[in-house]
Protein backbone atom coordinates (compact mmCIF):
# COMPACT_ATOMS: atom_id res chain seq x y z
CA UNK A 1 0.00 0.00 0.00
CA UNK A 2 2.85 2.75 0.68
CA UNK A 3 4.54 1.61 -2.55
CA UNK A 4 1.02 3.27 -4.25
CA UNK A 5 1.32 6.00 -2.40
CA UNK A 6 4.74 7.13 -2.95
CA UNK A 7 4.56 6.01 -6.68
CA UNK A 8 0.66 8.13 -6.77
CA UNK A 9 2.04 11.22 -5.04
CA UNK A 10 5.93 11.01 -7.69
CA UNK A 11 3.48 10.93 -10.07
CA UNK A 12 1.36 13.41 -8.83
CA UNK A 13 4.50 15.71 -8.82
CA UNK A 14 5.98 14.56 -12.04
CA UNK A 15 2.63 16.27 -13.46
CA UNK A 16 2.73 19.26 -11.61
CA UNK A 17 6.25 20.05 -11.40
CA UNK A 18 6.53 19.07 -15.35
CA UNK A 19 3.16 21.01 -16.57
CA UNK A 20 4.69 24.00 -14.41
CA UNK A 21 7.74 24.32 -16.59
CA UNK A 22 6.11 23.62 -19.64
CA UNK A 23 3.52 25.95 -19.12
CA UNK A 24 6.13 28.58 -19.05
CA UNK A 25 7.64 27.53 -21.88
CA UNK A 26 4.02 27.53 -23.69
CA UNK A 27 4.32 31.77 -22.36
CA UNK A 28 7.65 32.42 -23.91
CA UNK A 29 7.03 29.89 -27.32
CA UNK A 30 3.93 30.98 -28.02
CA UNK A 31 2.45 34.26 -25.72
CA UNK A 32 5.01 36.41 -25.82
CA UNK A 33 5.98 39.05 -28.59
CA UNK A 34 9.91 38.35 -29.63
CA UNK A 35 11.06 41.59 -31.43
CA UNK A 36 14.84 40.79 -31.82
CA UNK A 37 16.75 40.13 -34.87
CA UNK A 38 16.45 36.87 -36.58
CA UNK A 39 19.14 34.33 -35.64
CA UNK A 40 21.95 33.44 -38.93
CA UNK A 41 22.66 30.08 -38.22
CA UNK A 42 23.84 29.13 -41.90
CA UNK A 43 27.65 30.34 -43.17
CA UNK A 44 28.23 31.30 -47.05
CA UNK A 45 30.79 29.22 -48.40
CA UNK A 46 30.73 30.72 -51.84
CA UNK A 47 29.38 32.73 -54.22
CA UNK A 48 29.15 33.57 -57.82
CA UNK A 49 27.68 34.54 -60.51
CA UNK A 50 24.23 32.31 -60.73
CA UNK A 51 25.19 30.37 -57.42
CA UNK A 52 25.47 30.51 -53.68
CA UNK A 53 27.02 27.65 -51.54
CA UNK A 54 25.52 27.95 -47.73
CA UNK A 55 26.82 25.63 -45.10
CA UNK A 56 24.63 24.54 -42.51
CA UNK A 57 27.38 24.01 -39.86
CA UNK A 58 25.59 22.23 -36.36
CA UNK A 59 22.70 23.95 -37.43
CA UNK A 60 19.12 21.54 -38.47
CA UNK A 61 17.62 23.66 -41.49
CA UNK A 62 16.01 21.22 -43.69
CA UNK A 63 14.78 23.45 -46.23
CA UNK A 64 18.37 24.18 -47.38
CA UNK A 65 17.90 21.46 -49.74
CA UNK A 66 14.37 21.19 -50.05
CA UNK A 67 13.17 22.59 -53.50
CA UNK A 68 11.57 25.47 -52.30
CA UNK A 69 11.78 29.24 -54.17
CA UNK A 70 13.27 30.81 -51.00
CA UNK A 71 15.28 34.00 -49.73
CA UNK A 72 18.79 34.64 -48.17
CA UNK A 73 19.45 37.09 -46.05
CA UNK A 74 23.09 37.91 -44.41
CA UNK A 75 23.97 41.32 -43.00
CA UNK A 76 24.42 43.25 -45.65
CA UNK A 77 22.13 42.11 -48.26
CA UNK A 78 19.89 39.34 -49.29
CA UNK A 79 19.33 37.07 -52.50
CA UNK A 80 16.46 35.46 -53.96
CA UNK A 81 17.02 31.33 -55.13
CA UNK A 82 15.34 28.87 -57.04
CA UNK A 83 14.12 25.50 -55.95
CA UNK A 84 17.04 23.44 -57.13
CA UNK A 85 19.84 22.39 -54.21
CA UNK A 86 22.79 20.33 -54.96
CA UNK A 87 25.01 18.88 -52.00
CA UNK A 88 28.34 20.13 -52.17
CA UNK A 89 30.64 17.80 -49.77
CA UNK A 90 29.98 14.13 -48.40
CA UNK A 91 28.77 15.41 -45.11
CA UNK A 92 25.73 16.98 -46.58
CA UNK A 93 27.03 20.27 -44.59
CA UNK A 94 27.13 22.59 -47.64
CA UNK A 95 24.49 22.85 -50.35
CA UNK A 96 24.77 25.40 -53.43
CA UNK A 97 21.33 27.06 -54.23
CA UNK A 98 20.84 28.90 -57.51
CA UNK A 99 20.79 32.63 -57.31
CA UNK A 100 17.78 34.93 -59.54
CA UNK A 101 18.23 37.88 -57.81
CA UNK A 102 20.61 39.94 -55.34
CA UNK A 103 19.81 43.05 -53.83
CA UNK A 104 22.17 45.20 -51.82
CA UNK A 105 26.52 44.12 -51.06
CA UNK A 106 26.91 40.65 -52.36
CA UNK A 107 27.92 38.31 -50.38
CA UNK A 108 30.95 37.35 -48.98
CA UNK A 109 32.66 33.98 -47.71
CA UNK A 110 32.08 33.59 -44.21
CA UNK A 111 29.46 36.06 -44.03
CA UNK A 112 26.29 34.55 -41.66
CA UNK A 113 23.37 34.03 -43.28
CA UNK A 114 19.54 32.19 -42.70
CA UNK A 115 17.01 31.17 -45.46
CA UNK A 116 14.20 33.23 -45.37
CA UNK A 117 10.48 31.61 -46.70
CA UNK A 118 9.13 35.10 -47.21
CA UNK A 119 11.06 35.29 -50.41
CA UNK A 120 9.82 38.93 -51.67
CA UNK A 121 11.46 41.10 -49.09
CA UNK A 122 11.02 45.16 -48.47
CA UNK A 123 7.67 46.99 -49.36
CA UNK A 124 5.15 46.29 -52.21
CA UNK A 125 7.56 48.69 -54.55
CA UNK A 126 10.86 47.24 -53.44
CA UNK A 127 9.59 43.54 -54.04
CA UNK A 128 7.16 43.34 -56.46
CA UNK A 129 7.08 47.14 -58.17
CA UNK A 130 3.99 47.91 -57.05
CA UNK A 131 2.60 51.41 -56.43
CA UNK A 132 1.30 51.59 -52.55
CA UNK A 133 0.50 54.04 -49.81
CA UNK A 134 1.76 53.93 -46.32
CA UNK A 135 -1.51 54.42 -44.18
CA UNK A 136 -3.03 54.39 -40.91
CA UNK A 137 -6.30 52.95 -39.31
CA UNK A 138 -7.63 52.89 -36.20
CA UNK A 139 -8.56 50.21 -33.68
CA UNK A 140 -9.65 50.31 -29.68
CA UNK A 141 -5.93 50.55 -29.17
CA UNK A 142 -4.96 53.33 -31.60
CA UNK A 143 -3.89 53.36 -34.80
CA UNK A 144 -2.04 51.20 -36.98
CA UNK A 145 0.03 51.19 -39.47
CA UNK A 146 -0.96 49.56 -43.08
CA UNK A 147 -0.22 49.34 -46.86
CA UNK A 148 -2.79 50.30 -49.25
CA UNK A 149 -1.89 48.83 -52.68
CA UNK A 150 -4.76 49.94 -55.36
CA UNK A 151 -5.86 47.20 -58.08
CA UNK A 152 -3.70 46.67 -61.24
CA UNK A 153 -5.72 49.57 -63.32
CA UNK A 154 -8.82 51.44 -62.71
CA UNK A 155 -10.18 49.71 -65.77
CA UNK A 156 -10.05 46.38 -64.50
CA UNK A 157 -10.78 47.08 -60.49
CA UNK A 158 -14.25 48.26 -61.84
CA UNK A 159 -16.08 45.56 -63.62
CA UNK A 160 -14.26 42.73 -61.78
CA UNK A 161 -14.10 43.37 -58.42
CA UNK A 162 -17.29 45.62 -57.61
CA UNK A 163 -15.20 47.36 -54.85
CA UNK A 164 -13.97 44.00 -53.56
CA UNK A 165 -10.86 44.55 -51.45
CA UNK A 166 -8.18 42.09 -49.70
CA UNK A 167 -7.69 42.42 -45.99
CA UNK A 168 -4.12 40.56 -45.28
CA UNK A 169 -3.20 39.58 -42.26
CA UNK A 170 0.50 38.38 -41.78
CA UNK A 171 1.00 35.80 -39.14
CA UNK A 172 2.90 35.46 -35.64
CA UNK A 173 6.12 37.22 -34.90
CA UNK A 174 6.46 38.33 -38.95
CA UNK A 175 5.58 41.05 -40.42
CA UNK A 176 3.97 42.73 -43.66
CA UNK A 177 6.56 41.27 -45.85
CA UNK A 178 5.15 37.86 -45.20
CA UNK A 179 2.04 38.72 -47.50
CA UNK A 180 4.20 40.10 -50.41
CA UNK A 181 3.79 36.43 -52.04
CA UNK A 182 0.17 36.45 -51.96
CA UNK A 183 -0.28 40.56 -52.76
CA UNK A 184 1.53 39.64 -56.18
CA UNK A 185 -1.49 37.01 -56.66
CA UNK A 186 -3.84 39.59 -55.39
CA UNK A 187 -2.84 42.38 -57.73
CA UNK A 188 -3.12 40.73 -60.61
CA UNK A 189 -6.73 39.57 -59.99
CA UNK A 190 -7.33 43.12 -60.04
CA UNK A 191 -8.26 43.53 -56.41
CA UNK A 192 -7.07 46.55 -54.25
CA UNK A 193 -5.44 45.15 -51.10
CA UNK A 194 -5.13 46.38 -47.51
CA UNK A 195 -1.78 44.68 -45.99
CA UNK A 196 -2.03 45.01 -41.90
CA UNK A 197 -0.52 45.65 -38.98
CA UNK A 198 -2.16 44.75 -35.49
CA UNK A 199 -1.40 44.55 -32.10
CA UNK A 200 1.91 43.74 -30.77
CA UNK A 201 3.74 43.99 -34.01
CA UNK A 202 6.98 45.75 -33.90
CA UNK A 203 6.30 49.51 -33.78
CA UNK A 204 2.63 49.13 -33.17
CA UNK A 205 0.44 49.37 -30.02
CA UNK A 206 0.76 46.75 -27.79
CA UNK A 207 -1.93 44.18 -26.30
CA UNK A 208 -2.17 45.29 -22.48
CA UNK A 209 -1.81 41.93 -21.57
CA UNK A 210 2.02 42.06 -23.49
CA UNK A 211 0.55 38.54 -25.24
CA UNK A 212 -0.63 37.16 -28.52
CA UNK A 213 -4.01 36.42 -27.85
CA UNK A 214 -4.47 34.47 -31.08
CA UNK A 215 -7.39 36.36 -32.10
CA UNK A 216 -9.35 36.65 -29.21
CA UNK A 217 -8.33 40.40 -29.02
CA UNK A 218 -6.67 41.06 -32.31
CA UNK A 219 -9.96 40.47 -34.89
CA UNK A 220 -10.65 44.29 -33.20
CA UNK A 221 -7.40 45.55 -35.45
CA UNK A 222 -9.02 43.55 -38.59
CA UNK A 223 -12.07 45.08 -37.69
CA UNK A 224 -10.40 48.25 -37.67
CA UNK A 225 -8.87 47.97 -41.00
CA UNK A 226 -11.87 46.36 -42.68
CA UNK A 227 -13.70 49.96 -41.98
CA UNK A 228 -10.66 51.40 -43.23
CA UNK A 229 -11.57 49.84 -46.30
CA UNK A 230 -15.27 50.41 -46.70
CA UNK A 231 -14.24 54.29 -45.82
CA UNK A 232 -11.92 54.52 -48.97
CA UNK A 233 -14.81 52.70 -51.52
CA UNK A 234 -14.72 48.53 -50.55
CA UNK A 235 -18.61 47.26 -51.09
CA UNK A 236 -16.87 43.75 -49.57
CA UNK A 237 -13.57 42.30 -48.20
CA UNK A 238 -11.71 39.31 -48.91
CA UNK A 239 -9.91 38.25 -45.65
CA UNK A 240 -6.77 36.69 -46.17
CA UNK A 241 -5.14 35.16 -42.95
CA UNK A 242 -1.27 33.38 -42.97
CA UNK A 243 -1.04 31.48 -39.76
CA UNK A 244 -2.24 33.05 -36.64
CA UNK A 245 -3.51 35.38 -39.23
CA UNK A 246 -5.84 32.81 -39.93
CA UNK A 247 -6.96 32.38 -36.35
CA UNK A 248 -7.40 36.31 -36.45
CA UNK A 249 -9.76 36.09 -39.72
CA UNK A 250 -11.61 33.68 -38.16
CA UNK A 251 -12.38 35.44 -34.58
CA UNK A 252 -13.49 38.34 -36.89
CA UNK A 253 -15.44 36.52 -39.12
CA UNK A 254 -17.16 35.14 -35.46
CA UNK A 255 -17.67 38.43 -33.74
CA UNK A 256 -17.35 41.93 -35.78
CA UNK A 257 -20.56 43.12 -37.25
CA UNK A 258 -18.83 43.76 -40.50
CA UNK A 259 -18.51 39.85 -41.34
CA UNK A 260 -21.47 39.66 -43.35
CA UNK A 261 -19.99 42.10 -46.18
CA UNK A 262 -17.12 39.33 -46.72
CA UNK A 263 -17.08 37.99 -50.48
CA UNK A 264 -14.91 34.96 -49.50
CA UNK A 265 -11.94 34.13 -47.38
CA UNK A 266 -8.71 32.58 -48.15
CA UNK A 267 -6.50 30.72 -45.04
CA UNK A 268 -2.95 29.83 -45.85
CA UNK A 269 -1.88 27.15 -42.87
CA UNK A 270 -4.32 28.76 -40.40
CA UNK A 271 -4.04 28.17 -36.93
CA UNK A 272 -7.35 27.79 -36.04
CA UNK A 273 -7.12 26.01 -32.85
CA UNK A 274 -4.51 26.75 -30.64
CA UNK A 275 -4.67 23.59 -28.32
CA UNK A 276 -3.54 21.35 -31.07
CA UNK A 277 -0.73 23.44 -32.16
CA UNK A 278 0.43 22.91 -28.29
CA UNK A 279 -0.06 19.05 -28.42
CA UNK A 280 1.98 18.49 -31.96
CA UNK A 281 4.69 20.56 -30.79
CA UNK A 282 4.86 18.74 -27.38
CA UNK A 283 4.83 15.56 -29.74
CA UNK A 284 8.07 15.98 -31.23
CA UNK A 285 9.91 17.52 -28.43
CA UNK A 286 11.47 15.39 -25.28
CA UNK A 287 11.92 15.44 -21.62
CA UNK A 288 14.67 17.42 -19.90
CA UNK A 289 17.31 15.22 -18.85
CA UNK A 290 15.27 12.47 -20.52
CA UNK A 291 15.14 10.65 -24.20
CA UNK A 292 11.28 10.36 -23.63
CA UNK A 293 9.13 11.56 -25.59
CA UNK A 294 5.89 14.24 -23.84
CA UNK A 295 3.28 12.32 -22.63
CA UNK A 296 -0.16 13.75 -23.32
CA UNK A 297 -1.18 14.19 -19.38
CA UNK A 298 1.68 16.50 -19.15
CA UNK A 299 0.72 18.22 -22.08
CA UNK A 300 -2.73 18.55 -21.26
CA UNK A 301 -1.06 19.18 -17.40
CA UNK A 302 0.79 22.62 -18.65
CA UNK A 303 -2.17 23.94 -20.98
CA UNK A 304 -4.45 24.14 -17.81
CA UNK A 305 -1.70 25.67 -15.56
CA UNK A 306 -0.99 28.00 -18.64
CA UNK A 307 -4.70 29.03 -18.72
CA UNK A 308 -4.44 29.73 -14.95
CA UNK A 309 -1.53 31.60 -15.14
CA UNK A 310 -1.28 33.28 -18.08
CA UNK A 311 -5.31 33.52 -18.92
CA UNK A 312 -5.43 31.70 -21.87
CA UNK A 313 -8.92 30.55 -23.04
CA UNK A 314 -8.13 27.30 -24.51
CA UNK A 315 -11.85 26.53 -25.92
CA UNK A 316 -12.14 30.47 -27.20
CA UNK A 317 -8.87 29.64 -28.92
CA UNK A 318 -10.39 26.42 -30.42
CA UNK A 319 -12.05 28.16 -33.78
CA UNK A 320 -13.09 24.14 -35.00
CA UNK A 321 -15.55 24.13 -31.96
CA UNK A 322 -18.28 25.72 -33.85
CA UNK A 323 -17.49 26.67 -37.36
CA UNK A 324 -20.47 28.16 -38.41
CA UNK A 325 -18.11 31.34 -38.89
CA UNK A 326 -17.83 30.01 -42.12
CA UNK A 327 -20.78 31.70 -44.29
CA UNK A 328 -19.05 32.30 -47.66
CA UNK A 329 -16.73 30.42 -50.03
CA UNK A 330 -13.44 29.56 -48.34
CA UNK A 331 -10.06 28.03 -49.97
CA UNK A 332 -7.48 26.67 -47.67
CA UNK A 333 -3.75 26.24 -48.34
CA UNK A 334 -1.88 23.91 -46.08
CA UNK A 335 1.42 22.03 -46.51
CA UNK A 336 0.80 18.67 -45.97
CA UNK A 337 4.32 18.46 -44.25
CA UNK A 338 3.57 21.26 -42.05
CA UNK A 339 5.17 20.46 -37.96
CA UNK A 340 3.78 23.57 -36.57
CA UNK A 341 0.24 23.92 -37.61
CA UNK A 342 -1.34 20.16 -37.56
CA UNK A 343 -3.12 20.05 -41.39
CA UNK A 344 -5.61 18.16 -40.12
CA UNK A 345 -7.33 21.11 -38.57
CA UNK A 346 -7.90 22.57 -41.83
CA UNK A 347 -9.09 19.08 -42.86
CA UNK A 348 -11.33 19.12 -39.66
CA UNK A 349 -13.07 22.70 -41.14
CA UNK A 350 -13.25 21.15 -45.05
CA UNK A 351 -15.28 18.44 -43.50
CA UNK A 352 -17.02 20.38 -41.45
CA UNK A 353 -18.42 22.78 -44.07
CA UNK A 354 -18.01 20.82 -47.49
CA UNK A 355 -20.19 23.10 -49.24
CA UNK A 356 -18.02 26.14 -48.62
CA UNK A 357 -14.11 25.41 -47.67
CA UNK A 358 -11.83 23.73 -50.40
CA UNK A 359 -8.58 22.20 -49.02
CA UNK A 360 -5.97 22.01 -51.01
CA UNK A 361 -2.69 20.23 -49.28
CA UNK A 362 0.86 20.89 -50.93
CA UNK A 363 3.10 18.04 -50.83
CA UNK A 364 6.79 18.47 -49.23
CA UNK A 365 5.85 21.90 -47.95
CA UNK A 366 6.07 22.46 -44.08
CA UNK A 367 4.49 25.66 -42.37
CA UNK A 368 3.40 28.36 -45.14
CA UNK A 369 6.06 26.84 -47.11
CA UNK A 370 3.02 26.11 -50.03
CA UNK A 371 3.73 28.73 -52.58
CA UNK A 372 7.41 28.17 -51.95
CA UNK A 373 6.67 24.66 -52.68
CA UNK A 374 4.49 25.12 -55.79
CA UNK A 375 4.07 28.98 -57.14
CA UNK A 376 1.98 27.90 -60.06
CA UNK A 377 -0.25 25.63 -58.76
CA UNK A 378 -0.78 27.97 -55.52
CA UNK A 379 -0.96 30.63 -57.32
CA UNK A 380 -3.19 29.31 -60.20
CA UNK A 381 -5.72 28.60 -57.14
CA UNK A 382 -5.70 31.93 -55.35
CA UNK A 383 -6.05 33.76 -58.61
CA UNK A 384 -9.34 31.35 -59.87
CA UNK A 385 -10.77 31.06 -56.07
CA UNK A 386 -10.53 35.42 -56.36
CA UNK A 387 -11.76 35.78 -59.72
CA UNK A 388 -14.83 33.82 -59.13
CA UNK A 389 -15.58 35.20 -55.50
CA UNK A 390 -14.93 38.82 -56.18
CA UNK A 391 -17.97 38.80 -58.84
Amino acid sequence: MLAVVVVAVLAVAFLVGGGWYFAGQIRSDALIPDHSPPQLPLEIRAFQSGSITLHAGRASEPALAKPLLDAVVWPTGNAQVAGAAARTDSADKDVARPVTAVHGAPPRPGQPARLDSDYYLGNPRQALGLDYRDVAYTSPLGQFSAWSVPAESRRSASPATGGVWAAMVHGKGTSRPEMLRLLSVVHAAGLPALVMTYRNDEGQPADPRGQYRYGATEWRDLDGAVQYSFGQGATAVVPVGISMGGGIVASFLQHSPLAGRTAGVILDAPMLNLGSVVDLGAAQRRLPLLPLPIPAPLTATAQWLAGRRFGVNWPELNYLRDPTWVRVRTLVLHGADDTLVPVADSARLAAARPDLVTLLRFPGADHVESWNANRSRYEQAVRGFLTTVAR
